[in-house]
């Protein structure tokens, strides 16, 4: 048996270009791990005055 896990990391960041620039190397660098990820949300806030890209992380583990 086995379950299916995630991990939602969020990236913040004050303008559109290092939001994709930090979105990216976070990316890369799971990628790199052999770890499955997609892009969940992205989108700016505006009670922080930041942009947002999250990031979903997804494994599956063994019960045993």
């Amino acid at each position: 048996e086995s379950d299916t896990d995630t991990v939602q990391i969020d990236c913040y960041a004050k303008d559109r270009a290092q939001i994709r620039t930090l979105a990216k190397a976070v990316q890369t660098a799971l990628d790199a791990a052999g770890q499955s990820n997609r892009l969940v949300v992205q989108d700016y806030e505006a009670d922080t005055g930041l942009y947002r890209i999250g990031l979903e992380l997804a494994w599956i583990s063994s019960r045993r």
